[in-house]
């Protein structure tokens, strides 16, 4: 059960005192079924419930216990304990947009030295910056369908209707398989995903960790519920060194680019056939062109 409540108010019952400020109450966070990723899908709806409201915060109330789950999730997340109430909850503050207050945080100072930690702590905001390498990513249209579940127009199957969940589209953080033969994926690296057969870039995503591998085990313990691949196709897969990308979800685009579109902007001149590298000005082209929200996109010139 997730209820959010937008609030404008001081917080008074807590040491210390929180000012007033337009934020997003998370009244109610509660997950029964384990196992499913709806502890992500939760924050990542809170996240969207904000931008569609203009708000750059939001907090929950928490009596905080020993092996905590959900502390564990929400603090990976971005929310930070600020606080503590009269009634002991503890207060638990995340901000999607850094603010004045932030200019000391060594991640806003320079989000090129970790730009994965901060596409986590600012999520949805991440870090664009010249440093940062940039790829478009090909995947067929039925596995973006079941990784990316709130893209506009995609049908919804008949077994979400009757009530079961796609995992993998839960969740923010996402796994990637391929066989690629590009040569590095570095950490923070963004991804831009192309439909192949409907011949449009769609989404956005950050890399949090990207590696070669042929070890079946090893895949299976990276990838846990967040890929669209079964047991079965996973172990055909590694039987040649398979690319294994970890990445966190941030955004589709406003306007989706279209295959004839990248060729006029010579951002490729083929359609993509594997994962591509693309230079930062290719990037900004796609940018401004993709209709991105710049209110969470920075580099470090924007934050000095």
């Amino acid at each position: 059960m997730l209820i959010p409540k937008i609030e404008n108010e001081p917080i008074v019952d807590s040491i210390p005192v929180l000012p007033a400020r337009r934020r997003l109450k998370l009244c109610t966070f509660k997950v029964t079924y384990i196992g499913y990723k709806l502890g992500e899908l939760f924050i990542k709806l809170s996240v969207e419930y904000c931008i569609k409201n203009n708000i750059d915060e939001m907090y929950l109330t928490h009596y905080t216990k020993e092996e905590d789950y959900l502390v564990d999730l929400i603090t990976e997340y971005g929310f930070v304990k600020v606080a503590t109430k009269k009634n002991f909850e503890d207060v638990y503050v995340k901000r999607l947009i850094p603010g004045p207050e932030d200019f000391n945080d060594p991640l806003v100072k320079d989000p090129s030295s970790n730009p994965v930690r901060f596409a986590k702590k600012y999520y949805p905001s991440f870090y664009d910056g010249p440093a940062v390498r940039k790829f478009i990513v090909p995947i067929r249209p039925e596995y973006h369908d079941r990784l990316f579940v709130d893209y506009r127009g995609r049908q919804t199957t008949i077994l979400e209707h009757a009530g079961r969940f796609i995992v993998e589209g839960n969740t923010i953080t996402k796994a990637y398989l391929c066989h690629s033969n590009i040569g590095r994926i570095p950490k923070g690296g963004l991804l831009f995903f192309y439909r192949s057969e409907d011949k449009e870039l769609t989404s956005i995503g950050v890399v949090e960790n990207a590696q070669i591998s042929k070890n079946r085990d090893l895949v299976l313990k990276l990838v846990g519920k967040r890929t669209v691949y079964s047991i079965d196709e996973i172990e055909e897969m590694v039987k040649k060194p398979t690319w294994v990308i970890l990445f966190q979800f941030h955004f589709h685009f406003k306007k989706p680019l279209g295959l004839t579109e990248l060729k006029e902007m010579e951002i490729v001149k083929r359609a993509p056939q594997s994962i591509v590298r693309i230079t930062h000005q290719k990037y900004l082209k796609i940018k401004r062109e993709g209709e991105l929200d710049e209110r969470y996109t920075f580099d470090k010139a924007r934050l000095l």
